[in-house]
């Protein structure tokens, strides 16, 4: 069977060390930093740019990091 590319907002919330309403929260006022998309009624984040995003996050704390 398939695994599925996508991350739901409970799974979201879990990864980001949040609350489940909070992320719905930040998703409708346009403030969740990772772009989510409504699929059969459901919120999800694609797992590949959940991951860009996460590394982006890394690259920018590196470059911090390396400009000291």
């Amino acid at each position: 069977m398939l695994e599925k590319p996508y991350l739901t907002v409970p799974e979201l919330a879990n990864l980001c060390n949040m609350e489940e309403q909070s992320v719905r929260n930040s998703i409708s006022r346009e403030r969740f930093e990772i772009p989510t998309f409504k699929f059969n009624g459901q919120r999800l984040a694609h797992k590949e740019v959940v991951e860009a995003y996460f590394n982006m996050q890394r690259d920018c704390g590196m470059q911090k990091i390396l400009t000291i």
